[in-house]
């Protein structure tokens, strides 16, 4: 199951950018928002990120035990058997 967000995304809270000429000129922001500001967004989009990650995870996660489940068998032992730990 796709998240929509990049391993980058998630680790820096920022889509990767790769550089082109046209990309080595200074950017200024055109937004006038303060720091703190920026931080709390940040801060919500990556929150909000993560939580769709864990139930994607947890999806994915059920989905491959039911895969493993059809093929597991039950295997019943004795008291004095011989196991491989």
């Amino acid at each position: 199951m796709t998240t929509k967000y990049s391993p980058f995304y998630l680790l820096h809270g920022r889509e990767m950018s790769l550089t082109t000429s046209d990309d080595l000129k200074a950017k200024i922001s055109k937004e006038n928002t303060s720091h703190s500001q920026q931080l709390k967004n940040l801060r919500n989009s990556l929150k909000s990120a993560y939580k769709i990650v864990k139930e994607a995870n947890k999806k994915s996660h059920q989905h491959n035990k039911q895969l493993y489940d059809r093929k597991a068998k039950q295997r019943i032992f004795e008291i004095g058997d011989l196991v491989h730990l």
